[in-house]
């Protein structure tokens, strides 16, 4: 008898643990790319897991600072598999105050996603990195629209890293 009710406790705390990992895989966005950047610096390549996307929040990758280690001159996100044709509602731009990169997602539901965090020493290295990757990959070079985007966000800062967004699927 005390052991079925043990067994039982134990069933509960599994079935628990399991539908946390099945329901809410994904990470928070500002953790999970700011350890990826961390890990990717100086001049490295690495893929987060997944992460979500909140609608109407606005992800500015100065939330990324204190993981990464750099300054947010130094980094900027790239629609990557995220197209605007067909992901009109993930707005990706500057501030116009800081200049800084930022994110927003208005559509209705969260976005999951995955990052590939490309670092190089210096803007025109990431560009070719970028112009590698994708040419390597089709569906992020849709995402990719112009391969001087680095000298833009990061110009003499360094390193210089590109944040490309890649589906979670």
């Amino acid at each position: 008898m005390i052991s079925g009710v043990v067994a039982f406790a134990i069933l509960i705390v599994l079935l628990i643990i399991i539908q946390g990992v099945i329901l809410n895989p994904g990470g928070d966005l500002p953790s999970t790319v700011g350890n990826a950047i961390s890990t990717a610096q100086p001049s490295q390549t690495t893929t987060t897991r997944v992460f979500e996307i909140n609608p109407n929040e606005i992800y500015l990758v100065s939330a990324f600072r204190d993981r990464a280690g750099i300054d947010p001159d130094s980094m900027y996100f790239v629609r990557g598999e995220f197209g605007a044709d067909n992901y009109e509602d993930l707005i990706i731009d500057k501030t116009d105050t800081s200049g800084y990169s930022y994110l927003t997602w208005k559509g209705t539901n969260k976005l999951r996603a995955k990052a590939l965090v490309v670092c190089q020493q210096t803007a025109p290295e990431l560009d070719e990195a970028l112009s590698i990757v994708s040419g390597n990959n089709d569906n992020i070079s849709d995402g990719i629209s112009d391969p001087t985007d680095a000298q833009e966000y990061c110009g003499s800062a360094r390193p210089c890293c590109a944040i490309v967004l890649l589906r979670a699927g």
